[in-house]
């Protein structure tokens, strides 16, 4: 019986390297795919911190850019109401200088009217005194002229 034993000892023996050998076949597989996963995993992190670093570029550009865009609509309307105040001020001084001068031909005309006014009062009592008409004394009226 010492042969069969050292027989099946040899073959158990045999039985228990080859798991052995598959043990560590599936280890060092499991390491490798470990190893594949850490790769996998560190290049996701940067891919996640490179579209991170790039969305913050990005929202810092149309940041920039919507500061710019304000401020040139800024800038533009600041100029256009400086053109529009211009040109209301330009008009507002012709208008005043023309009621100006037809304030002036006003005055005049009506200095002009008074003048006639008087004028025809003192011809009237001209004439009416060399008609003889006047048989009494003409009170003194006074008479202006502008």
């Amino acid at each position: 019986m010492p042969v069969q034993k050292s027989s099946q000892a040899q073959t158990d023996n045999q039985c228990l390297k080859n798991e052995l050998a598959q043990l560590r076949n599936v280890v060092a597989e499991a390491q490798r795919i470990r190893v594949s996963i850490q790769r996998e995993l560190e290049l996701a992190k940067q891919i996640r911190a490179d579209a991170e670093r790039y969305q913050q570029e990005t929202e810092t550009k149309a940041r920039s850019q919507y500061q710019m865009i304000m401020l040139q609509a800024r800038a533009g309307i600041r100029k256009e109401i400086a053109e529009f105040k211009h040109r209301a001020i330009e008009e507002i001084q012709k208008m005043l200088g023309e009621m100006h001068l037809l304030r002036i031909a006003a005055q005049k005309e009506l200095d002009t009217q008074r003048k006639l006014h008087s004028a025809s009062r003192i011809n009237a009592l001209s004439i009416a005194c060399q008609d003889d008409v006047c048989s009494e004394p003409v009170e003194e009226q006074e008479v202006r002229v502008r």
